[in-house]
């Protein structure tokens, strides 16, 4: 089993406070406002909303589909390094296991902000609704001491609602 202590500065990312905010709201803000007007401003973003959409379409309207969907996986790829980067400083240690409980975690909050699972529509603050949704029924859950086990149907049920949603709007 791990054992040793991580310096003081990097146990900030996951427990410090800056003016009596935690500092991983700042981290979550500023990942969410560069999100937003990454994806809404530049031309870049269009691309990945056009990708996203339909790829045969964009690739045949001009779009490099390819180059979109490696810099799309680069941009993933940097945020769950910081997300490991946190989950380590917020338990002390670096365990190559921990994000596999969460990866149910991370898709619900975007099923619940109205992403499709089969592409072309979605967004940030979509999804950023979705977290705090999922937020307070996880809260809720364990303020109400359910078991873990039903926790994880609750999770598996909300994932079947939502997908049953799309398929209803889409028939």
């Amino acid at each position: 089993s791990p054992y040793g202590s991580v310096p003081i500065s990097f146990d900030f990312i996951a427990w410090g406070n800056v003016w009596k905010i935690p500092f991983s709201i700042i981290m979550f803000a500023v990942v969410a406002a560069v999100s937003v007007v990454f994806l809404r401003l530049t031309v870049f973003g269009r691309y990945v909303y056009a990708t996203g959409g339909n790829e045969e379409v964009a690739r045949l309207s001009g779009i490099k589909t390819g180059r979109v969907k490696v810099i799309v996986y680069m941009i993933c790829s940097f945020t769950a390094a910081l997300t490991g980067i946190f989950l380590a400083s917020r338990m002390g240690m670096g365990d190559p296991l921990v994000g596999e409980r969460y990866m149910l975690d991370s898709i619900i909050p975007v099923l619940i902000g109205g992403t499709r699972l089969t592409g072309g529509r979605g967004g940030v603050v979509g999804t950023i609704a979705g977290i705090f949704i999922f937020t307070i029924l996880s809260n809720a859950l364990n303020l109400l001491d359910v078991s873990a086990y039903w926790q994880w149907i609750v999770e598996g049920l909300v994932v079947i609602v939502s997908v049953s949603f799309y398929f209803r709007q889409k028939g």
